[in-house]
């Protein structure tokens, strides 16, 4: 799978495959207290993580970007992964710099957008601890509807978790425009 060229952007927040650079802020993140509250204890360094990530974008698995602002410096990641079922499901982590200025919503809008677009899926989820508001107020503000509860359907910390399911489908007036937007020659 090849990253967009030019990279995903809504003018304030930037989508890029997370490389080296990118390794303190991994560092900081996989470590941070909200992150580790609502992903588990890392299990990996920084370097494994940018090597997963290069796997998955080589394998087409689930491609991970680098959420960055106007100055390019890495302040969380957003990704979809792939499933078997058909359906991409969207996450993110950002730094605590970064919470509260809609980094979040603007990264998984972009990262729909370009999963319908290009990738032509037919529908996204996302998953949600049922005490992460937070992250449920992305999901809706992104256009996510919440479709259920999933009881204990994921491992943290060796313990059993619940999860808040959201869905989004692509948005058929979308399409529909593109197919009659006349295209230069």
């Amino acid at each position: 799978m090849e990253p967009p060229d030019p990279p995903l952007s809504d003018g304030v927040v930037w989508l890029r495959p997370a490389d080296e650079r990118d390794s303190g802020a991994i560092e900081r993140g996989i470590s941070d207290p909200e992150v580790v509250r609502w992903f588990g204890r890392p299990t990996t360094s920084a370097r494994d993580v940018l090597e997963l990530n290069r796997a998955r974008w080589l394998d087409g698995s689930g491609p991970t970007f680098a959420i960055c602002p106007a100055d390019d410096r890495c302040v969380g990641h957003v990704w979809v992964n792939f499933s078997e079922d058909g359906l991409g499901a969207v996450g993110y982590w950002l730094l605590p710099e970064a919470r509260g200025q809609g980094f979040a919503t603007r990264a998984v809008r972009l990262i729909c957008d370009w999963a319908f677009r290009d990738l032509a899926e037919p529908g996204l989820r996302l998953l949600t601890d049922p005490d992460n508001l937070a992250s449920q107020r992305v999901a809706e503000r992104t256009g996510f509807r919440r479709t259920g509860l999933l009881p204990s359907n994921a491992e943290k910390d060796d313990h059993r978790v619940d999860h808040v399911v959201f869905s989004l489908l692509p948005d058929p007036r979308a399409e529909e425009s593109a197919v009659n937007t006349p295209r230069e020659s």
